[in-house]
């Protein structure tokens, strides 16, 4: 067979395509979605002041869900280490305190006119 390089790149979801259809239908399966992320990504960068007005993002909403996604992962090793919890126990924690951030984040913050 040719050269794969999706095997690599795809990882654990190469095995599982592999698991599912077999050596050589993963190995097409596997380069297609490689084009496809490819395709997706040049789509985005050509397009992003539409998707960019359609979403309404901002700057400060790119920060916002930096902050939100630090805190996430912050808390995450905060209750493994601290607590001990098990990874899924300390996502799972940390998500829903993140979320609840969030809602209160964005329903007290003020409203534009």
């Amino acid at each position: 067979m040719a050269v794969n390089i999706a095997r690599p790149l795809l990882g654990e979801l190469y095995s599982l395509y592999c698991g599912a259809l077999g050596s050589t239908m993963a190995w097409w399966l596997g380069h297609l979605t490689l084009v496809a992320i490819i395709a997706l990504v040049s789509w985005v960068a050509m397009n992003w002041s539409d998707i960019a007005h359609g979403l309404e993002i901002s700057g400060m909403k790119i920060w916002t869900w930096f902050v939100f996604v630090s805190v996430l992962i912050g808390q995450t090793v905060l209750y493994m280490q601290s607590f001990s919890f098990p990874l899924n126990g300390a996502f799972i924690t940390a998500l829903m305190v993140t979320v609840y951030i969030w809602w209160s984040w964005y329903s007290l913050e003020p409203t534009k006119a």
